[in-house]
This record gives C-alpha cells, sequence and structure tokens, in this order.
C-alpha cells in the first residue's frame, strides 16, 4: 500500500471524525432540526465516500476479512439511516445525542480496530 494511499484512509478517518463531531456538538447545543439534518446527512456522505474507499482497497487486495470488514459498514451504515428516520420523525434531539454518542464510539473503535487490521494487511501485501 503506498504512503499516499495510507495518508487518504488517515484523511478519512479524520473527516469522519470531524463531521460527527460537528453533528454530535449541534445536537447538544441547538434545537435547529434543519442544521442538524444537514449535518448528520455530512456524516452520511463521508461515511459512506469512506467506506467505498475501503472497499474498494479490499477487493483490490483480496483482503481476507472483507466479509466481515463490509458486514461492519453495513452496520454502521444501517444506524445512520436509523438515525434520519428518527430525527425525520420529530424525536427528541437529547434522545438522538446518545445515539450519537455509541456511533462515536463505535467507530473510534473501528478505526482502532477492524481498520488498523485493513492497514497492517494491505502494508504487509506491498
Amino acid at each position: 500500500m503506498s504512503t499516499e494511499t495510507l495518508n487518504a484512509l488517515q484523511y478519512q478517518h479524520q473527516q469522519v471524525m470531524l463531521c460527527m463531531g460537528e453533528f454530535s456538538r449541534l445536537l447538544y447545543t441547538t434545537d435547529q432540526r434543519a442544521a442538524t439534518a444537514e449535518s448528520l446527512m455530512s456524516v452520511i456522505t463521508e461515511v459512506s465516500m469512506h467506506f467505498g474507499f475501503e472497499e474498494s482497497l479490499m477487493e483490490a487486495g483480496a483482503y481476507v476479512e472483507f466479509d466481515h470488514h463490509r458486514r461492519q459498514h453495513l452496520g454502521i451504515m444501517t444506524e445512520l439511516g436509523l438515525m434520519i428516520d428518527r430525527l425525520e420523525s420529530g424525536m427528541g434531539l437529547s434522545e438522538l445525542a446518545r445515539g450519537v454518542d455509541f456511533l462515536l464510539h463505535w467507530y473510534e473503535q473501528h478505526i482502532a480496530s477492524s481498520d488498523c487490521a485493513l492497514e497492517a494487511w494491505l502494508r504487509s501485501r506491498s
């Protein structure tokens, strides 16, 4: 795996965390549903682009844990979709904030475990 690709993965991780952080900040500090929904859509866009990039690397490298890693991605995308549904249905922002705390923790753990394992595997193959 090239240094450029590793840098791209790390940059994407940072971007996703920034978007999630901004979404979380809005949930805790405002009651502006439109701004909060727009922020959540930014999270979904960043996560989706990042997961697509990772999955293309896994496919190209014939990653042995591809199916497991992809299921993790599908799980978080499902949670994000449910969060949009909850936001649109009028669920209280404080209740949504608890879901964001879970997502932030999950994503941090995903980076620390699954993504680090993927990066190590890809490095070993180059």
